[in-house]
């Protein structure tokens, strides 16, 4: 505040206490008046001030004494309207004057009467008293000194945001997916929408402690773009191909047909689930190369719906021959430690969206992270399980030097028609026996947990999983 801001006038005598009898005092609300005072004014701060502060119009009144001693002297008030705390203070008391049963709109009490000041439920502003020392009022204070009389504080409470209506959640969730194309969601069973707290991403986000080999120590094919109908390598002189085998342990391209967009992933691989090696930014071939197709990304269009008893699915708005691929399982790339933090502090309601990337056994140096899809991840998350699944996750690499970070992509395992529910085993071993009610009791009692229920509704159903 600079001296331009305050305007005083010269100040007058007070008269004395038979004259203030005689004549009309100013009432107590004109010394907090918001109406324009020509006594003074205090001007809207400057913008350097940390907190913003309304302009209020203050009067400087000379304050009269009710003793015999005639102190001649003024008392100063400066009120400040703060949005931070949430009370008003109380009035300050004063002791009435001997002449006061004679007045009557002059009396104390309408002299000492406070302004009113608007509540509201989200914020109430409070006047504040302006150079002087203030304290809280104790609760369970019976001093009847008037000095004593402060601010008493009334306890915080916190109101939580109101929750988004059920509209508002779809609106919220669909504009989250529009960062994707060809993905779609439906709900015809309820109002629900899926989680907010969940994310899209398009690729892998790796987090604190996971490294990725350097492209640096990526090694490329020297075929010719020529090769094979002008459709890139030969699977005779393709170095990519070196660790590419089929279930017979035979050097193959995993996919069949001609280029990546009609490319369908062989029958040796789909039944051996062996790591597939496409071509990279290294490799001499171009992007219509038939050894890439994952690295393209996902070609057909999805749609999440609500099931009636399985919460959110995952299906394709067009036929998938087998083979195809669909697209790939994203998240969050962490270690086994991290893993380990998050699986203790998730509630019991709640799901589980870790995939384990232990294609490489540790005695190879794998086996080191885990990708978590539950908050950040693609459309696959929403892929539910059933014990006769028609998809598959297969591991896919382009740098031969890394076995700890890798893609994991879901291809077709048969022929898929239009509008069926995609779906693939959790367990991922067909050869898990069969889980009965009474073998879950003995699982509950000697492990301390029972095995997740099947939903899949499969003729094949074993029942429980997670096992």
């Amino acid at each position: 505040m600079t001296s331009n801001d305050i305007k005083i006038s010269t100040w007058k005598k007070p008269p004395s206490i038979e004259e203030s009898n005689n004549s009309t005092l100013p009432a107590w609300n004109d010394f907090t008046s918001h109406k324009p005072s020509h006594i003074a004014s205090f001007a809207q701060p400057s913008s350097a001030e940390s907190s913003p502060r309304s302009k209020l119009e203050i009067r400087i009144q000379p304050f009269i004494p009710t003793t015999s001693k005639k102190r001649e002297f003024a008392e100063i008030i400066d009120l400040t309207i703060d949005d931070d705390d949430s009370e008003p203070p109380e009035p300050i008391e004063r002791k009435k004057s001997r002449s006061s049963s004679h007045s009557t709109d002059n009396s104390i009490e309408a002299r000492t009467k406070q302004p009113e000041i608007a509540k509201k439920a989200s914020s109430k502003p409070v006047l504040k008293l302006g150079g002087l020392r203030t304290k809280e009022k104790h609760p369970h204070s019976h001093s009847s000194n008037p000095k004593d009389s402060f601010r008493q504080s009334i306890p915080t409470v916190i109101v939580p945001p109101p929750q988004p209506s059920p509209k508002e959640r779809r609106r919220i969730f669909i504009n989250n997916l529009s960062m994707l194309n060809g993905v779609s969601i439906v709900n015809t069973i309820d109002d629900t929408s899926p989680p907010l707290d969940f994310q899209f991403i398009t690729e892998n986000i790796l987090r604190d402690g996971v490294q990725q080999v350097s492209e640096d120590f990526m090694i490329g094919c020297k075929c010719r773009k020529d090769n094979g109908r002008h459709m890139g390598c030969e699977y005779l002189s393709c170095q990519c191909l070196d660790d590419s085998v089929n279930s017979e342990g035979k050097k193959q391209f995993p996919y069949s047909q001609a280029k990546f967009n009609t490319a369908c992933l062989r029958d040796a691989f789909i039944k051996g689930r062996n790591h597939i090696y496409e071509c990279n930014s290294r490799c001499n071939c171009d992007s219509n190369c038939k050894n890439r197709v994952v690295q393209h990304g996902r070609v057909v269009r999805l749609e999440i719906f609500k099931t009636t008893n399985r919460g959110w699915g995952l299906r394709c708005t067009q036929d998938l021959k087998k083979g195809q691929f669909i697209d790939n399982y994203r998240g969050e790339i962490i270690t086994h430690e991290e893993a380990n933090r998050r699986g203790e502090t998730r509630t019991s309601d709640q799901n589980i969206y870790l995939m384990g990337l232990d294609k490489f056994t540790e005695e190879d140096g794998g086996s080191q992270y885990v990708c978590d899809g539950m908050h950040l991840g693609g459309p696959t998350r929403f892929i539910n399980h059933s014990c006769d699944p028609n998809c598959a996750i297969y591991t896919v690499s382009y740098n031969h030097s890394d076995i700890n970070v890798y893609d994991l992509a879901f291809f077709a395992t048969e022929p898929i028609a239009a509008g069926t529910e995609l779906t693939f085993n959790y367990v991922d071993d067909d050869k898990t026996d069969i889980i009965t009610d009474e073998k879950a009791d003995e699982m509950q009692r000697e492990n301390g947990y029972r095995p997740a229920p099947c939903l899949c509704g499969s003729i094949r159903c074993r029942g429980y999983f997670f096992t």
